[in-house]
């Protein structure tokens, strides 16, 4: 029988944390387990996971959700890993469809969709069917593909020793803050892994931001994937040239009156040709 692990990051979150683990704990199958990355600087969140025996519960002494992330896997054997925000809810079908879709052997990654109230939000995998997504190269270079959905993913445990652990320069707890998903992502992708878009994998992200902290979370999209970019430079020159062009320069230009993304196009270049 097939073993799914459920990692859940979370730092300074218990009331979001609380939400979380219900939505998780009421779907719990014989063959899932949970575990609680915790980065908080007190016990708030830990009082919270005692709540529910279910859990598998860890402190780590750091503020670094890729490490996290990364320490949860290497300490864990089920054969396959799901990472989830601490600030969402899973849908009834949540578990079912994520075992469903690891049922087929030609599936190594599989990403869902999220529902928000807030239109802030454009992060949902928009189908109605699943997509399969595969490497694509023109001669020699990869061509773009980026992971959409950081915070609702799962994978089988060999990609990730395989395409590697997370980069942990990268994430909340570092000074680059995102874009841990978006860099792993392009190397699974480089490494020739199918990725699954599974719209039944659904997921509700609580909108707890105001809009004044929505700008500033963009511009920290924008500086992470200015970080990503120089990663991916440092692997395969032709692959951040195609990655510059598509994301930075036409995406730039498709956008200049969205002034939202445009945020974000001025981050990423600024976080680029930083040093």
């Amino acid at each position: 029988m097939m073993t799914l692990l459920i990692i859940v990051p979370t730092f300074q979150r218990p009331l979001l944390l609380k939400s979380c683990l219900e939505s998780i704990c009421s779907l719990l199958e014989e063959n899932v387990n949970v575990l609680v990355m915790d980065q908080s600087f007190d016990n708030s969140s830990r009082l919270v996971c005692e709540q529910f025996p279910q859990i598998k519960y860890n402190h780590a002494d750091y503020q670094n959700k890729s490490r996290a992330i990364n320490e949860g896997i290497l300490n864990s054997n089920e054969d396959v890993i799901s990472i989830i925000d601490d600030d969402t809810i899973l849908d009834k079908n949540w578990i079912k469809a994520v075992l469903r879709a690891f049922s087929d052997s030609e599936i190594d990654v599989a990403q869902g969709s999220i529902m928000v109230s807030d239109s802030s939000f454009d992060d949902a995998v928009d189908n109605n069917q699943d997509i399969v997504i595969k490497r694509k190269t023109i001669g020699r270079i990869c061509v773009p593909q980026l992971f959409k959905i950081g915070c609702n993913f799962a994978f089988r445990r060999q990609v990730f020793y395989t395409a590697g652990a997370f980069n942990e320069t990268l994430g909340p707890g570092t000074k680059n803050k995102a874009g841990e998903d978006l860099e792993w992502g392009y190397r699974v992708f480089k490494k020739g892994y199918k990725l699954l878009l599974n719209p039944e994998m659904r997921i509700t992200h609580t909108s707890w931001r105001e809009k004044t902290d929505l700008t500033a979370q963009t511009e920290e999209y924008g500086h992470a994937f200015g970080k990503v970019l120089k990663n991916i430079r440092h692997e395969c020159f032709p692959d951040f040239l195609a990655y510059y062009i598509y994301y930075l320069m036409f995406g730039y230009a498709k956008n200049l009156f969205d002034s939202n993304r445009l945020i974000w196009y001025k981050s990423a270049l600024k976080s680029y040709r930083e040093a």
